[in-house]
């Protein structure tokens, strides 16, 4: 697992893990850059989550570190 800081300054942890595999990253964001740049479900599941963290499954994660 890795840690990639998309935002020095963010308060919220994205955990994303590959679809089949065991690889895994965890991207340091604010809420604002997430929201602007996902869907509306997710949108929603970020501004729902109790915690300051959300883990998504089977994601592209080249293509996760290209959107953020």
């Amino acid at each position: 697992m890795s840690i990639r800081i998309i935002d020095p300054s963010g308060d919220f942890y994205l955990q994303v893990c590959e679809a089949k595999s065991f690889n895994s990253i965890i991207f340091i964001v604010s809420h604002s850059i997430l929201e602007k740049h996902c869907t509306h479900d997710l949108a929603s599941d970020i501004r729902n989550s109790p915690t300051n963290s959300l883990t998504l499954y089977d994601v592209n994660l080249p293509a996760m570190e290209t959107i953020l």
